[in-house]
């Protein structure tokens, strides 16, 4: 085969393995933090800083939509299926600034391989707040984080559906998902959009449904929530939803906590949900005044409240579990597992405080404004062993001195004691930083591998392709598969998919494929192993959702029904 384009040699790569210091009691962490409560870093290193002006590009609005053939030459011969992923990539509307990376309008990109071949496509989710702001060339919506709509602010609280934080395939149905609205409907193929949906009626009106579900590998179900928070009382309600293979729904439950929930992620084990609540305090006022943005009302309050670790049943008729914590916060957690002991072992990374916002008057984006060496925590993996029975925290351990962020495990040890975790992490340890590196971190014995892009290059979450066996079914180990990704160079203005091999990714990608454009800095991603489309199918369809869009045909109030594309992709 010919090599791989773009590929670092060995020469020009960085990697290096290396063990991780061990975990640390709750008593000893003081010896491993500064007097501000961050990771005490490793010794000094001499590596080359990242590049900001790189970073900030790719926070550059993506300008075109296109699906074309990719050179599978290098991509390995046991990897099949269809690799999404979702992020903002609208940065700026007319002549005016989105000024929150959260704020910008979601596009999925995705990759089918299959027997030698692979082709890409990419394309924003048609939200109605989209369209409209398409057609008035204009931002006509205030951002959830700080993103400013000129004119008339008093009283206005729309919320705009942005679906740019997650995809989900579930029951051969694909969603967009945002996690402060509905999900929408998206043909797979071609990735036009049918639609809001309530998933069948599951979902009742005032329902969100979050971008961070969890599939239970051992009961085939899909897992769920969705976060409320309740100004006046300071009080919040979860709701958790669990469906059946088929998207049935098995049970959903309300559950009322005493804190203002800032939730974005989940962990489950065989018998519990598992959340982090972080200790915040939220003023209204000026969000109801239009002075401020939703969560830039949002102030951490870890001086004076602990966090809370809420463990919800899985049964319906069991009562939950609050237990109080030391304050912190958390975007994402790696797993969790109950213990042989009955307890529940969670892994997650966390900052000591918390930051949503720019501290700045918010008139540039926060990515020309933002110092990251003042404002942005470092981040670190622990382990949180919890006991359900006496409500406590038995202990707290970091894992690895490395920065990650984008934690994810093989979907087989999802909810079960595991081995592997795979992460996006700062190139250096020691330096605060976006994620320019991966990392493969074995929870037993600690040790790390890591590899490192260029600093003018910026990695994306690392996805777990499980590896095609000869008999067709796809491997069962959590390192037995490739990692795919996305790298943008934001020097060359270049954006590369890249695959890795999970057992060592030390060597760097496998295979590394630029593409025709680049495609900014994205979220969250899932491969679906098996899943392929034909090419020209896939245009035929997106050619007959643009006539539709231009006739209005699309308007219709679907849920898992659609316009007949999938006759066309599937006759």
């Amino acid at each position: 085969m010919a090599p791989p384009q773009h590929v670092p040699s060995a020469a020009s790569g960085h990697a290096g393995v290396r063990a991780a210091p061990p975990a640390l009691d709750p008593e000893d962490e003081a010896d491993a933090a500064r007097s501000d409560g961050e990771p005490q870093p490793p010794a000094d290193s001499d590596d080359e800083a990242w590049d900001v002006e790189a970073w900030r590009k790719g926070y550059s609005n993506c300008e075109k939509e296109d699906i074309y053939s990719l050179d599978a030459s290098t991509l390995p011969a046991d990897l099949e299926g269809t690799f999404f992923r979702n992020g903002g990539a609208k940065y700026v509307v007319g002549e005016e600034k989105v000024l929150h990376p959260f704020d910008g309008d979601g596009m999925i990109a995705a990759i089918t391989v299959k027997d030698g071949g692979a082709f890409y496509r990419n394309k924003f989710v048609r939200t109605p707040g989209y369209k409209k702001e398409l057609r008035e060339n204009k931002i006509c919506y205030r951002g959830t984080f700080g993103t400013k709509k000129k004119g008339w602010n008093l009283l206005d609280l729309r919320v705009k559906n942005l679906a740019n934080t997650h995809v989900l395939f579930w029951a051969d149905r694909f969603f967009a998902l945002w996690e402060g609205g509905k999900p929408f409907k998206v043909d797979p193929a071609s990735l036009s959009t049918f639609g809001e949906s309530q998933l069948g009626g599951a979902l009742r009106p005032k329902d969100n449904f979050a971008a961070h579900y969890k599939i239970d590998p051992k009961r085939e179900r899909l897992c769920n929530f969705c976060a409320v928070p309740d100004p006046p009382s300071g009080g919040s309600t979860i709701t958790t939803f669990e469906f059946d293979k088929d998207f049935n729904m098995v049970y959903r439950r309300d559950v009322q906590i005493p804190a203002f929930a800032v939730t974005h992620d989940t962990a489950i084990t065989d018998n519990y949900f598992v959340f982090a609540v972080a200790p915040v305090k939220f003023d209204p006022v000026p969000f109801v005044l239009g002075q401020k943005s939703a969560a830039q009302c949002i102030e951490y309050d870890g001086d004076n409240s602990p966090s809370q670790f809420i463990l919800v049943p899985r049964d319906p008729e069991k009562e939950e579990t609050i237990i109080e914590a030391p304050a912190h916060f958390n975007f994402h957690n790696a797993n969790a597992f109950e213990d042989a002991d009955g307890n529940v072992v969670l892994d997650q990374v966390n900052t000591p405080y918390m930051i949503l916002t720019d501290s700045s008057s918010g008139e540039e984006p926060i990515w020309n404004t933002v110092d990251w060496e003042a404002d942005v925590p470092a981040t670190q993996l622990e382990r949180w062993t919890l006991d359900p029975r006496t409500k406590t925290v038995v202990s707290r351990g970091r894992i690895t001195s490395e920065q990650p962020e984008f934690p994810t495990v093989a979907p087989v040890a999802v909810g079960q004691p595991y081995k592997y975790m795979y992460s996006g992490a700062a190139r250096d340890s020691n330096v605060k930083g976006p994620v320019g590196a991966y990392i493969k971190v074995d929870m037993e014995t600690q040790e790390c591998q890591k590899w490192k892009a260029e600093p003018y290059e910026f990695v994306g979450e690392p996805v777990f392709a499980p590896r095609k066996l000869p008999d067709g079914s796809f491997a069962t180990g959590e390192d037995d598969g490739y990692l795919l990704s996305y790298i943008f160079n934001g020097r060359d203005m270049q954006s590369d998919f890249v695959v890795f091999d999970a057992k060592d990714i030390t060597k760097g990608p496998v295979s590394r494929i630029p593409l025709k454009d680049y495609i900014p800095h994205g979220l969250h991603g899932k491969f679906v192993p098996g899943l392929s489309f034909d090419e020209d199918k896939a245009k035929r369809a997106s050619k007959l959702f643009i006539m539709a869009e231009k006739n209005k045909w699309n308007e219709v109030k679907s849920e898992f029904s659609g316009l007949g594309i999938g006759n066309l992709l599937n006759p």
